[in-house]
């Protein structure tokens, strides 16, 4: 059972960081401007990191979904950026600061806790897969389809998390 919910994880953050890099690339002005803003870089920092920023989650997002290396290490380096992208957005939070959002190429927002609650599901997602023990085996083409569907659908719920928190809040007020 384990090898299964170790898979989804892996698949799930790959179309996680995947979705991240084509929506900033989608909206890549957009993600420019918002890094300059939210975080006070100058329009040449914010040029110059963007497209690390991206080119870092297309990597990461291939080598977990094709297996190119060591799947942990994969992971540890996916747990490392999502852990420095939420600490930076916390300290950021906790001095008043508005940070924006562009994470999945969306409209721009700024930061909420929802964002943080996301991100530390991508986290604990990580460190799931991370302490859960598997053998390292080779799954069929059949299952790898289903576990990849479910890991669409979490991906789906992750990246319209905010929107249907919002939706199910709205609709539990309208009940009172």
């Amino acid at each position: 059972m384990s090898i299964y919910i170790a898979e989804i994880i892996r698949i799930f953050i790959g179309f996680i960081l995947l979705s991240a890099a084509w929506g900033k690339t989608k909206t890549f002005t957009e993600f420019t401007s918002s890094l300059t803003a939210s975080f006070n870089l100058s329009n040449k920092i914010s040029l110059f990191l963007s497209p690390i920023i991206i080119l870092i989650e297309f990597i990461l997002a291939f080598a977990l979904l094709s297996k190119l290396s060591d799947t942990h290490v994969l992971m540890f380096i996916s747990l490392a950026l999502f852990s420095l992208f939420t600490c930076i957005i916390c300290f950021l939070l906790v001095k008043d600061k508005v940070v924006s959002c562009n994470c999945f190429g969306e409209e721009k927002q700024p930061i909420s806790s929802l964002d943080l609650i996301r991100n530390f599901i991508f986290i604990c997602a990580i460190c799931i897969y991370l302490f859960v023990s598997y053998p390292e085996k080779e799954l069929s083409n059949n299952i790898l389809i289903l576990l990849a569907s479910v890991s669409a659908i979490l991906t789906i719920l992750s990246i319209n998390f905010n929107k249907i928190i919002m939706v199910l809040t709205l609709s539990n007020q309208g009940h009172h």
